[in-house]
């Protein structure tokens, strides 16, 4: 299964196991898993954009999304070494959908917070610190790549 010398190492649980899975998949497939969160990501950002005009509570709202991000986490490794393709399609196309409810909910809590006057500021706040984030990490990038 997995050769002696790779057995122990400072990856995670299910690196060797998933390495030795991937290696086996065509450029196609991988393409399509790198691709595939993209189109319900943006169906997600819509639907959850619509229900957050609503009256709902939007916190729980998105304690549920981390709840089933965090599942995922560990169901997602275990799909891909235990089960066929299709199905490891299937969950990161729901992880996809879930990661694209994030956004929206979290500006319309701030801007229920937020006073009227204000909202314009925080919505463009929000909106940047993405990228804000990935400019102060720049740097760092050769650090975390080995």
């Amino acid at each position: 299964m997995v050769d002696e010398d790779t057995r122990y190492n400072n990856f995670t649980l299910f690196d060797d196991v998933f390495r030795l899975k991937v290696k086996t998949w065509t450029s196609g497939q991988k393409y399509i898993l790198k691709n595939a969160p993209t189109v319900p990501r943006f169906l997600a950002s819509l639907v959850s954009g619509l229900a957050s005009t609503g009256r709902w509570n939007l916190k729980y709202f998105l304690l549920m999304n981390f709840a089933v991000l965090s599942a995922q986490s560990y169901v997602i490794p275990l799909v891909a070494k235990k089960v066929s393709f299709d199905y490891l399609l299937a969950a990161v196309l729901m992880q996809g959908f879930f990661y694209g409810m994030i956004p929206p909910t979290t500006t319309a809590i701030l801007a229920r917070w937020t006073p009227h006057q204000e909202i314009g500021r925080t919505v463009t706040l929000v909106l940047s610190s993405r990228c804000s984030d990935d400019t102060a990490q720049a740097p760092f990038q050769p650090l975390q790549a080995h």
